[in-house]
């Protein structure tokens, strides 16, 4: 272990200085950035303090966007203490075991936002087998994915999560839930990548609408994002159903016990579990497959 940490060091080290920068389209870039313009980033005193603690992240975004170092977002500051983490030792392993040659194709980036390369597989950068990591859990080839018409993500990260299921077969209809301000980050990185037709929306009342409908089957994803969501917003998400979910959480957020909600959340769903994640001490995986 000491080798791997001695090895990860010089490489980041080494790869940063000698990589060549990825750069966003001005066009791409434009349209961010005139969209970030105008969206509003004050924090309501009345808010709930779970969707508080995250609303003081808005200003930094937005001048991420609106500043020069936008190229490199995966190296702020903002975005490698939100929503950035760079996979462990045991998650590659576990990808390696698994069906590697499925989840490889997702692995190789072109480095939008010029993410450091991963030491263990320098194609690609340490969130993405994060990610990757997370999918795992309940789909692991093309047929898995397929049992599914759309994917509903609940807070899409910089987009990564949705570029990782694009890049391992899933194209149909795939919708981020989000706050504007991530919708325009998330919309910028995955445009610059070449993956568009995804629908972003930051209203409630549209992710409810859209989870009522019950035409097509779903697979609703949600990363360390709904265990930091009201609980009343919770709710009402979980009352609409889902075909499956991939959700993963911390033991405890603002006070809010994740572990006893996800718990009781379990007994409802037969074929669900919830997974301790080992090499993360405090954090779990609640996965859920309906029967066919």
């Amino acid at each position: 272990m000491f080798f791997y940490r001695v090895y990860r060091k010089l490489f980041n080290i080494l790869s940063q200085q000698l990589s060549a920068k990825t750069k966003v389209s001005e066009s791409i870039l434009l349209d961010a950035r005139n969209a970030a313009v105008n969206i509003n980033v004050e924090i309501n005193q009345a808010d709930d303090k779970s969707l508080k603690a995250w609303k003081h992240n808005w200003s930094e975004f937005k001048e991420l966007i609106l500043s020069k170092d936008v190229h490199s977002f995966c190296q702020s500051d903002i975005v490698n203490r939100t929503m950035f983490l760079e996979a462990p030792l045991e998650e590659f392993s576990h990808l390696k075991k698994s069906n590697f040659d499925f989840f490889k194709f997702a692995l190789t980036d072109i480095f939008i936002g010029n993410p450091p390369k991963y030491y263990l597989y320098p194609k690609g950068n340490g969130n993405t087998v994060h990610h990757l990591f997370s999918i795992s859990q309940l789909v692991s080839s093309i047929e898995d994915l397929k049992c599914y018409d759309r994917i509903i993500e609940f807070g899409g990260g910089y987009g990564n999560m949705c570029r990782c299921f694009r890049s391992l077969g899933f194209q149909q209809k795939y919708v981020i839930f989000d706050f504007p301000i991530m919708n325009i980050l998330q919309k910028l990185y995955l445009n610059a990548n070449d993956i568009f037709n995804i629908d972003f929306i930051s209203s409630v009342d549209d992710l409810l609408t859209t989870m009522k409908d019950k035409s097509q089957k779903t697979l609703f994803v949600g990363t360390w994002s709904i265990s930091e969501a009201p609980i009343e917003l919770r709710n009402s998400i979980f009352a609409c159903g889902s075909d499956a979910y991939i959700i993963a959480f911390q033991k405890k957020f603002e006070g809010i016990d994740n572990l006893a909600y996800f718990e009781k959340l379990s007994k409802k769903h037969k074929y669900s579990k919830i997974i301790q994640i080992e090499h993360l001490p405090g954090h779990f995986y609640f996965v859920n497959k309906s029967a066919e």
